[in-house]
């Protein structure tokens, strides 16, 4: 699917962050994972009902086949970097057996993963999709998106409460205006995509947009003002929407309708695993800074009033609503701890929005295919049945595929232009592999 209908089912009101507090401050935090439970069952049953999957027949072919190894080995791989980043440095050492006994396990887990998808018939991931320009180029663009967007993403609302002092539907509601600028910046592109055709300078715009803010987000203070998180909040959303969703109308404009949902597919699975990154990486590093800066305060504290009562703060003590109780100076001991363990990750974070930014030049300006690419296999077969017999027929078309066919096939389009657009991508639907 590509053009507007592609970028349509990309947009996605993301309003976690509100329902979270919501559920948060009603029937309890718990409901923010049981939820999952009614609406799977509503949505089994939905497709129960309406899902209509046609019956295989006899003379369709053989049916497609699971790869259950591929699965069980990238999820041993996603595993493995998942407990890596989050428990490497906090829960173990880096250079246990343990930390050193998931690196070793995830690289041999990634080499099997590729010899098995090079040899099965259906693989999860194709090895072939990344020797396409396109969705390479996207896809490890997405991955740095995914870190910088849900690192922030994550931690962001608990921040809010904590130094602000607010509970967690204000927390929430102080998010929307992100996911509002995001919204309203890819819906706005998608308009401008689907009638130009050109998309490249919008994710270079996003992504330089995502640096900046990640960089006016570490520069936060423990006495910053809200409208300050808001504003910055507000402009990562705008990085966000210009870049996020374009990459992957990119990954589906790059090979044929058959292709689209493996591409897609994985391209996703990318940027999921950069979140995963993202979230373990800073809230392992996050509470480990958390903890020394409580500590160190504490010190200081005691020696400053050596005959003071200090009470303690366990990791359970930590919440918003225990913090706002605490008398001075612990009460602004533990906010200034908390800022100054988070907001200077985002600065650590930024260097890879800029790195996308580089790998982002390098895609090339393809104008987005105006209708859908199809396989081109039926009718080579036919053809060569066609010489065998002997029988030499002249390519035929009907009404309905002369007026689909796409810009991409009129010959104007082999007419040279100097517009900065590599027109070369035009005439795709001949290789749906085709190398960029």
């Amino acid at each position: 699917m590509h053009g507007r209908h592609g970028l349509g089912l990309c947009r996605v009101v993301r309003g976690g962050p509100l329902i979270g507090g919501w559920l948060t401050e009603g029937p309890g935090w718990r409901w923010a994972f049981a939820i999952n439970f009614p609406l799977g069952i509503i949505a089994l049953i939905a497709a129960a009902v309406f899902l209509k999957v046609p019956k295989h027949t006899k003379g369709a072919g053989p049916r497609p086949k699971i790869d259950v190894i591929g699965m069980a080995l990238i999820s041993i791989v996603t595993s493995c970097i998942v407990l890596t980043s989050a428990w490497g440095g906090h829960d173990y050492e880096w250079g246990s057996w343990q930390i050193n006994g998931l690196i070793v396990t995830g690289i041999v887990a990634a080499v099997a993963f590729v010899f098995v998808e090079i040899k099965v018939s259906e693989p999860v991931i194709p090895m072939h999709l990344f020797t396409n320009r396109d969705f390479l180029l996207c896809t490890i663009a997405g991955l740095f998106v995914g870190i910088g967007m849900f690192g922030v993403l994550s931690y962001m609302p608990t921040y809010l409460q904590m130094v602000h002092g607010i509970d967690a539907t204000v927390a929430g509601l102080m998010m929307v205006p992100m996911m509002g600028t995001m919204l309203v910046s890819s819906t706005l592109v998608g308009f401008i995509v689907s009638r130009t055709g050109k998309y490249k300078k919008y994710p270079l715009t996003g992504i330089l947009i995502m640096a900046a803010s990640l960089v006016l987000l570490s520069q936060l203070k423990a006495e910053s003002s809200a409208w300050e998180t808001i504003g910055c909040l507000a402009l990562l959303g705008l990085g966000l929407g210009l870049s996020m969703q374009t990459l992957v109308l990119v990954v589906q404009n790059a090979f044929p309708v058959s292709m689209v949902g493996t591409a897609t597919a994985s391209n996703n699975y990318f940027r999921q695993v950069g979140a995963t990154l993202g979230m373990a990486f800073i809230g392992s590093v996050f509470t480990q800074r958390l903890m020394d800066n409580i500590e160190s305060g504490i010190t200081e504290i005691a020696k400053a009033a050596p005959h003071g009562h200090m009470p303690k703060i366990s990791s359970m003590g930590r919440t918003p609503e225990i913090v706002a109780k605490l008398p001075e100076p612990m009460h602004s001991l533990i906010i200034t701890s908390y800022n100054d363990a988070l907001v200077p990750l985002f600065l650590w974070v930024a260097p890879l929005a800029v790195l996308g930014f580089v790998f982002l030049c390098f895609l090339p300006n393809t104008p987005l295919a105006q209708t859908l690419k199809n396989e081109p296999a039926k009718r080579e077969s036919l053809d060569v049945e066609a010489e065998r017999s002997g029988v030499v027929s002249a390519p035929v078309s009907t009404p309905a595929e002369t007026s689909s066919v796409s810009v991409a096939e009129s010959p104007l389009s082999k007419e040279p232009r100097n517009d900065g657009t590599d027109h070369t991508q035009l005439t795709r639907d001949e290789d749906p592999r085709t190398d960029h």
